[in-house]
């Protein structure tokens, strides 16, 4: 299983799944979203099929997954007006929460 952050995890289904569904052709396995974890701004992917398969479609998803996070890379700036330790705990909750990958502007 795979963790994917919440708002990757309809572009990976694609248009009436469209997207998950070719994955799984290519590789002769099948691949499931479990979102009972998406109130946490997570949910898993479940992959089963035979280990060759279920390798080859693990790196489809992540490689899928790298293309479409690399331009959406989060750019932080200092706020102009703030209070003392107030950018600092900015960037730690920027920092985390884009590891997580639940990047927010909102900061």
């Amino acid at each position: 299983a795979l963790g994917l952050g919440e708002h990757f995890v309809g572009w990976l289904i694609g248009s009436g799944g469209s997207s998950i569904s070719a994955i799984g052709r290519r590789t002769s396995t099948r691949l499931d979203v479990d979102r009972r974890t998406s109130d946490k701004g997570f949910s898993m992917l479940c992959i089963t099929g035979s280990p060759e398969g279920v390798a080859r479609a693990k790196e489809l998803v992540i490689e899928r997954l790298d293309w479409e996070s690399e331009p959406a890379a989060p750019q932080w700036r200092p706020p102009m007006h703030v209070r003392p330790g107030e950018a600092a705990s900015r960037l730690v909750k920027m920092v985390f929460g884009a590891l997580l990958g639940r990047w927010r502007a909102d900061g």
